[in-house]
């Protein structure tokens, strides 16, 4: 945030105090970052939630489906309005 730079380098220098790493990126820059780390893993998880629901594949499903299905499900605790937002992200708009 423009005008507390001072204040992410007081903070970075505690957690790097205590062993973590710290690297400093531009609002921009993460936020596109974010999109992807965020946003990729959403689209999956509804993407095979979905594709898992349509095409009945819970009776043949092992752990790995079991793992995706709940994820899927997990996203769409989140609000809609959040959801397309990190989607949208995730995509670079």
């Amino acid at each position: 945030m423009p005008g507390r730079e001072e204040d992410s380098k007081v903070v970075g220098e505690l957690i790097k105090s205590l062993g973590g790493k710290v690297e400093f990126l531009e609002a921009r820059t993460y936020d596109r970052i974010m999109g992807f780390v965020i946003g990729v893993p959403y689209f999956l998880g509804l993407s095979y939630l979905a594709l898992s629901m349509e095409g009945g594949l819970g009776r043949f499903g092992g752990t790995s489906h079991a793992f995706l299905e709940t994820y899927g499900k997990a996203v769409l605790n989140d609000s809609q309005d959040f959801v397309e937002e990190v989607l949208k992200r995730s995509r670079g708009r």
